[in-house]
C-alpha cells in the first residue's frame, strides 16, 4: 500500500495494508500512516459527533466493561473511537472495542488497534445508536464484524 505524502489529502475509506505490506513497512512510514488514519477519522467531515447522549453512553460502557471483567479476575483492553486496522480491510472506528488477555497500560501509546503488531483482533465491539446510521449499525456492521471473526458486537 502507498502512504500518501504529508501534502496529499487522504479520503476515506482507506483499506489497511496487508499483512506482508505492513511488516515490510519501516517503522517511521508505519507511524505516519496511523497518523494520517487518525488525522482523517478526526476529520469533522468525515466523523459527525453524535453529541453527549452518545459520549455518556461510550463512557458508561468502559466503565462497566472495567470494573466487570476486573470484578472476574479477567484482564481486558478496552478503548473508544480508536482506529483498528485488520490487514486488507477497511479501517474502522468502532465506539468501544475490547480485547481480552491484553493489558490497559496507564501510559498506553497505541495510536491504533493494529492486528499486524498486536497479533489478534478485537473481542468485542459496541456502538451506540443515538441519531445515528441504523442501517449501518444494525446490519452493515453484523455483517462486516462477523467476516472480520468479532465474536461479540452489541
Amino acid at each position: 500500500m502507498a502512504v500518501p505524502e504529508p501534502s496529499s489529502t487522504p479520503t476515506l475509506p482507506i483499506v489497511a495494508p496487508s499483512l506482508e505490506e505492513w511488516r515490510a513497512m519501516p517503522r517511521a512510514e508505519r507511524d505516519r500512516l496511523l497518523i494520517q488514519i487518525n488525522d482523517m477519522l478526526s476529520d469533522p467531515r468525515a466523523a459527525m459527533s453524535e453529541g453527549r447522549p452518545h459520549k455518556k453512553a461510550k463512557v458508561r460502557a468502559l466503565d462497566l466493561l472495567g470494573r466487570h471483567f476486573g470484578a472476574m479476575g479477567r484482564v481486558i483492553y478496552l478503548a473508544e473511537e480508536m482506529a483498528v486496522l485488520y490487514p486488507g480491510e477497511e479501517v474502522f472506528t468502532p465506539d468501544v472495542l475490547a480485547v481480552l488477555d491484553v493489558p490497559q497500560p496507564e501510559d498506553d501509546e497505541r495510536l491504533a488497534w493494529v492486528v499486524a503488531d498486536e497479533g489478534k483482533g478485537l473481542d468485542l465491539v459496541l456502538e451506540v445508536l443515538h441519531r445515528g446510521d441504523r442501517k449501518k449499525d444494525l446490519v452493515s456492521n453484523v455483517v462486516r464484524y462477523a467476516g472480520l471473526g468479532i465474536p461479540e458486537y452489541f
